[in-house]
């Protein structure tokens, strides 16, 4: 593991982005800090390997993108979602710190943020990659969820009071999901059936024409 690394992480846990100078890590790190800059550049892109290397171990020890996993279509959504849950408290204060400190950091280090929910991410496509939607409407279920997601992980560190559980949160934010792929199908049923009798009534048509010119024919 990279000292520099491990240092950085560290004081960016206990005192914040500010606090994280390059003279602070190196001197934690036991090190100089010209070998800072020679390794990263600059702070920002040592907090953006910092970041990196976190998301990839942690996506490895606790994958949560299980495409086989069994269970009916609700029940492989609420893994997901909580599994996601884990994964962002587990990391929040560095993921925080990237929120919250947008301005410093590049568009390659905020692309970072991105990837706390790409697990999630190719999870729920390879979940409902039955169910007929498309990129757009796989993309926007997607988005909601992460934001629904954030939105709870944020509130629970700030310890706000709440009339629901956790539970009861992640499970309607699954319900709307469901609901939503739901209407998608219905929507998709009523427009095949409206076309079945254009076709059927532009075939009798047809039909009635070649009786017309053959009755004509006979005469």
């Amino acid at each position: 593991m990279d000292k520099l690394q491990n240092a950085a992480g560290r004081i960016l846990v206990r005192s914040g982005f500010k606090a994280a100078t390059t003279r602070r890590i190196a001197a934690e790190a036991g090190l100089s800090e010209m070998t800072l800059f020679r390794r990263f550049g600059t702070k920002e892109r040592l907090l953006s390997a910092v970041m990196d290397r976190l998301l990839l171990e942690e996506t490895a020890r606790v994958p949560i993108a299980q495409g086989s996993t069994p269970g009916d279509l609700r029940t492989r959504l609420l893994e997901c979602v909580k599994a996601q849950v884990t994964f962002i408290n587990r990391n929040l204060p560095l993921i925080r710190i990237f929120v919250g400190d947008p301005e410093h950091f590049g568009e390659e280090e905020r692309n970072i943020l991105r990837e706390v929910f790409s697990p999630m991410r190719r999870e729920i496509r390879q979940i409902l990659a039955q169910e007929s939607l498309g990129a757009a409407e796989l993309d926007l279920i997607v988005h909601q969820l992460a934001a629904i997601i954030f939105v709870h992980v944020l509130r629970v560190s700030r310890s706000e009071r709440s009339p629901y559980s956790a539970s009861q949160y992640l499970a309607t934010a699954v319900d709307m999901v469901l609901s939503y792929v739901g209407q998608r199908k219905t929507v998709r049923r009523v427009s095949q059936r409206s076309t079945v009798p254009h076709r059927k009534t532009k075939v009798t048509r047809q039909a009635r024409q070649k009786r017309v010119t053959s009755a004509r024919a006979v005469r």
